[in-house]
């Protein structure tokens, strides 16, 4: 939904318009009363249980519920004849409730658009009350309403790919009652390789550009200035792309200090945020992941590797520790396996993990040409690739030094420069993807191991 419109003044005399509110308009009166009934006052709510030892059953708000259309067509009807951030508001409570991050974004660029192109004038004006504006911008932290709703949302366009998926995955949180359980690894190799990632991480970072840029006008408004708390947003949203980041390296988490213009006092009130500002759970008690301990598998890359023999050669160091220091390590299987495959081609990695499925690829141009490449061609093609071109490390060309590993920190931080280097330089190797799981697997027991390793049979009840 564009919104570049509602920078545009409605009158010369009255740019933002009426206040609505003030003039006890019938039609926004009515919105306002009705959207106040309808939106949830309980995210997820108790529906029977949790007495006597009984375990509580929660039902979630569910996104399909809202009518999005219906409600961008209510609140544009209204800005029609006002320049009202509260409308706005109302707004961004819907989209993020309609599981739809980039409608929420865009609702939050409009009121940053709106408070930059008219200032004190825009409504709620503080030429009335500075204190009426402030509340209508610290309802973007309400927990039932944006900051659960956000730990809901898709991070790669699956409905099992989500921030508090991952939250009960890795036990951050108490699952509950009724809250289907996720695999961290399976979740992390999703993040790792869904192209949508990118699209929610942008959303992400517009948002908090939005917000910052909310902060400082609020700061330096010539009359009545305030600073909004929005501390709860900014954190889950550096959540959300700190646990992107862990999969995508070259995805960073978004920052105050990228913005350049952030005065001081604004700065600190981003920076010094509560440990429960991102919503704790109230079904659960629990806050997010972030404000509890760091795995080890979050630890940040290591120095950059340029090279693939310098890849190598760390891996093979990786090898190394993880047999002699943590030889049942499921994440040295992947790591091994990851060594094998650098210098291959793809059809050999198709093979490898895929193999039940490998001799159905084919390259198919479309049935308008009937031109196809089989497997059987691709393996032809891709032997005469590489006999093409010698695949041994140069041997003009000194060994690259190992790293040194004292602990599984080092581990996690060197698998993660592999991954960068592989991103960066073959896109196509699926070695990104190995070594993204085999740093969720540091962080798993035995137990957890063997459910990811030999998952359960559903019983179909025959």
């Amino acid at each position: 939904m564009s919104f570049e419109w509602l920078t545009q003044p409605i009158h010369p005399d009255e740019p933002c318009g009426l206040d609505l509110d003030l003039e006890g308009d019938d039609d926004y009166i009515d919105y306002l009363d009705d959207v106040d009934i309808r939106l949830p006052s309980i995210y997820a709510k108790k529906v029977f249980g949790g007495e006597k030892g009984e375990t509580a059953q929660f039902e979630v708000f569910k996104p399909s519920s809202v009518k999005i259309k219906q409600e961008r067509k209510a609140v544009e009807d209204l800005l029609q004849n006002t320049r009202d951030i509260r409308l706005l508001v109302y707004l961004a409570q819907w989209e993020i409730l309609a599981g739809e991050l980039e409608g929420f974004m865009e609702a939050v660029e409009a009121i940053a658009a709106l408070i930059e192109a008219f200032g004190p004038d825009v409504h709620p004006a503080l030429t009335a009350d500075p204190n009426d504006r402030k509340l209508a911008l610290e309802a973007l932290t309400k927990s039932d309403t944006v900051l659960q709703p956000m730990q809901h949302v898709s991070l790669t366009g699956a409905d099992d790919v989500t921030y508090r998926l991952y939250q009960v995955a890795t036990q951050a949180v108490t699952a509950r009652g009724g809250e289907e359980s996720a695999d961290a690894g399976r979740i992390m190799s999703d993040i790792g390789s869904a192209s949508e990632v990118e699209d929610t991480h942008a959303f992400l970072t517009r948002t908090a550009q939005a917000l910052h840029k909310i902060m400082v006008l609020s700061k330096k408004a010539p009359e009545g200035a305030f600073t909004p708390k929005l501390e709860g947003l900014f954190r889950i949203i550096a959540d959300i792309q700190g646990l992107i980041r862990s999969g995508r390296a070259d995805l960073q988490v978004w920052s105050a200090e990228d913005a350049g213009d952030m005065d001081d006092s604004a700065d600190d009130a981003i920076a010094n945020e509560d440990a429960g500002a991102a919503g704790d759970d109230p079904a659960t008690g629990d806050a997010p992941a972030a404000t509890k301990a760091t795995s080890v598998a979050d630890a940040p890359a290591a120095g950059s590797i340029t090279t693939q023999p310098e890849a190598r050669v760390t891996l093979r160091a990786i090898e190394t520790y993880l047999a002699r220091f943590e030889p049942s390590s499921a994440a040295l299987l992947l790591v091994t396996q990851s060594r094998l495959l650098i210098g291959r081609p793809l059809i050999e990695a198709l093979e490898t993990l895929l193999p039940g499925e490998a001799n159905k690829a084919v390259i198919d141009f479309g049935p308008g040409t009937g031109f196809a490449l089989n497997m059987d061609k691709l393996r032809t093609l891709a032997s005469e690739g590489l006999g093409a071109v010698s695949t041994a490390d140069d041997p003009s060309q000194p060994d690259p030094t190992p790293p040194v590993l004292n602990n599984r920190a080092d581990v996690a931080a060197q698998l993660r420069a592999v991954e960068d280097f592989f991103r960066r330089n073959e896109p196509t190797s699926p070695i990104p993807l190995l070594l993204v799981r085999a740093r969720v697997y540091l962080d798993k027991d035995f137990e957890a191991i063997v459910a990811d390793l030999i998952p359960k049979q559903v019983s179909t009840g025959d």
